[in-house]
């Protein structure tokens, strides 16, 4: 009787974004070796009832199963939230917590904007050593580093895809020590758990070769008529290929998996914001573009 390789695969994710995380685990699943198998957990406090059971109907194609598992927000604490900023942004904080009744010892984290094209179970042979986690550098994090205190640009990681050393971080408590910088310091932050992780972890994480996390402001300026496949995808900002006249060069993919899934057949609406600002990009020079977006950055803080 052959062993199969079990890999361990966690998301967080809410009703709005479930769609995405069925396609990031169909990818998933899809493109693990035959000689794996998946264990996936989704961790939150608001998915519905019936967007669980499309999720676990998805899964179930491949022959996986979904666990759900339960988290307390209270657990985070005096985080800062706003419209726009809920405490769900901080539950991948709180994913070895969530997870220390599963007697595991590491856990990939997906984001939910992510599409695999490679064999997870190849990241799952990363040693992690004593490292608390593996993650791919950030292209942007300078931009961050001086905000957050961290010395070095090299030393700021994009958190969308994760490889998480579970026994380690609960024996450093790490998501309380997380916690409690993005509560002393919400002025500091930006993308909120991802500066709180770098904050606290710059100079003790394992890097990925970027093919693991391949995120958007990696994509060449000029781009040749075909580019390389990464392992994963990562639709970082605002380039999502479920809006309306994405022109994102891997947008297919997402689509492809998406047919996967119980969302199949999902078409985005025209939305006259975008299509304005795509309009804008296209055809008015930067410094006008500067211009445009100062004026309405201060219309709306009025």
């Amino acid at each position: 009787m052959s062993v199969h390789t079990v890999v361990h695969i966690v998301s967080v994710a809410d009703n709005h974004y479930v769609q995405h995380l069925a396609v990031a685990f169909a990818s998933a699943l899809a493109n693990l070796s035959k000689a794996a198998r998946a264990r996936l957990y989704v961790v939150g406090d608001g998915l519905s009832e019936g967007n669980r059971a499309k999720l676990a109907r998805t899964v179930g194609k491949f022959g996986a199963a979904v666990r759900f598992l339960n988290v307390d927000g209270s657990l985070c604490g005096d985080v800062y939230t706003s419209r726009h900023i809920t405490r769900a942004v901080y539950y991948k904080l709180l994913i070895p917590e969530a997870m220390k009744d599963v007697p595991i010892d590491k856990a990939i984290y997906l984001d939910c904007d992510t599409v695999v094209t490679g064999d997870l179970s190849r990241l799952w042979e990363q040693s992690l050593g004593d490292h608390p986690l593996a993650a791919v550098q950030d292209p942007g994090g300078s931009r961050r580093c001086k905000e957050l205190g961290i010395p070095r640009e090299e030393n700021y990681f994009n958190a969308g895809v994760l490889v998480l050393n579970l026994p380690i971080w609960r024996e450093e408590r790490l998501s309380s020590r997380v916690l409690e910088y993005v509560s002393k310091h919400p002025e500091r932050l930006k993308f909120h758990d991802q500066d709180g992780l770098n904050a606290v972890l710059h100079q003790d994480w394992l890097k990925l070769d970027p093919e693991w996390n391949f995120q958007t402001n990696m994509l060449p300026r000029k781009r040749p008529a075909e580019l390389p496949l990464p392992r994963v995808i990562h639709f970082t900002g605002s380039s999502k290929p479920w809006e309306y006249d994405n022109d994102h060069p891997f947008k297919d993919k997402y689509y492809e998996y998406l047919a996967m899934t119980e969302w199949t057949g999902f078409s985005p609406a025209a939305n006259a914001r975008r299509l304005v600002k795509r309009w804008i990009k296209t055809h008015l020079p930067v410094p006008v573009q500067t211009m445009l977006a100062k004026a309405s950055n201060s219309l709306r803080s009025l």
